[in-house]
């Protein structure tokens, strides 16, 4: 594999390495050898994080081959199970961004927070939403296609859709504004998400109190209860990463005079801040249309 490694907070954060002159020279990949790249980069990746969250400092510091070679890694059932889960996350989020152009580093000199950002939180976030904006899409048409399309699926599968969306939407901004080190336009971002991360948390404390708390749930409603708690711990824990770059390039610049930014970034960038501001209002919009709509018992089939 060609990866680098850089340490951060002790750990070993993979990053991609740049393409050797005969990788440049080289002028095809079969798809078989793109997937594992992409695979075991995510699988790096996965690495780096569940260790970054679980393991000691001085297991942190280990060579990977000896961390994986631990029993406690080795012969864990959950840290296969995260292994799977988020390498198909993490390779889709980064086909997601590819799209666009966001397959790697959003700069030469990308930070380490902003790589654990965008790599362990957005890119694995954003593919399973564009996943679920295809399904909604597919789904919607097969409805219509058996004749069994209900306005109230309807309703729901474009809220859906549009949630997704628009999430994604906002996630590529967020990775444009890193990529030209704007000040105001992370900082928006970063608000944006804690206002997602902060109405999560909301929806979850009222389905906990209008169930009547754990006494009056049935065993699978608090089965359901726990993994949307795990989703919602998910959410505000990458609002929590990302207030780490709010500072990350200093301050906002007190003039105009003083913005380094070029011509072109500065006649753009009032698209980008309208996009990521109007990214968490458009969902909360939804949101609030689908509580309207069908009541607030039907809105985790929605942000869910």
């Amino acid at each position: 594999e060609n990866i680098e490694f850089t340490m951060t907070e002790g750990v070993k954060t993979p990053l991609l390495a740049p393409a050797t002159k005969d990788e440049e020279e080289e002028p095809f990949e079969t798809v078989v050898e793109f997937l594992a790249r992409d695979v075991l980069w995510a699988r790096d990746e996965t690495h780096a994080m569940v260790m970054a969250c679980c393991a000691s400092h001085s297991f942190a510091e280990l060579p990977m081959e000896n961390q994986l070679a631990s029993p406690w890694v080795l012969y864990n059932p959950l840290y296969w199970a995260v292994q799977v889960l988020m390498i198909i996350c993490i390779v889709s989020g980064r086909w997601t961004h590819a799209l666009v152009g966001q397959g790697g580093p959003v700069r030469e000199d990308e930070l380490p927070i902003e790589h654990e950002a965008r790599v362990q939180w957005i890119y694995s976030t954003d593919g399973p939403f564009l996943m679920s904006a295809i399904f909604e899409v597919w789904y919607i048409t097969y409805l219509a296609a058996t004749g069994t399309l209900t306005t109230a699926a309807a309703t729901t599968s474009i809220v859906d859709f549009g949630i997704d969306v628009v999430y994604v939407c906002g996630n590529v901004f967020f990775l444009q504004v890193l990529a030209k080190k704007d000040v105001l336009g992370i900082r928006i971002a970063i608000v944006a998400n804690a206002t997602f991360a902060i109405g999560l948390v909301l929806i979850l404390t009222y389905g906990y109190f209008s169930n009547g708390g754990f006494t009056s749930m049935s065993y699978r409603n608090e089965a359901n209860w726990f993994f949307r708690a795990l989703m919602v711990l998910f959410f505000v824990a990458a609002a929590a990463l990302y207030t780490q770059l709010w500072s990350a390039h200093g301050p906002l610049p007190s003039s105009d005079a003083d913005d380094p930014a070029p011509a072109s970034w500065k006649a753009s960038r009032p698209l980008h801040y309208f996009v990521l501001a109007l990214a968490a209002v458009a969902v909360w919009t939804l949101v609030a249309l689908t509580v309207a709509a069908a009541g607030f018992k039907v809105i985790w089939g929605t942000v869910a």
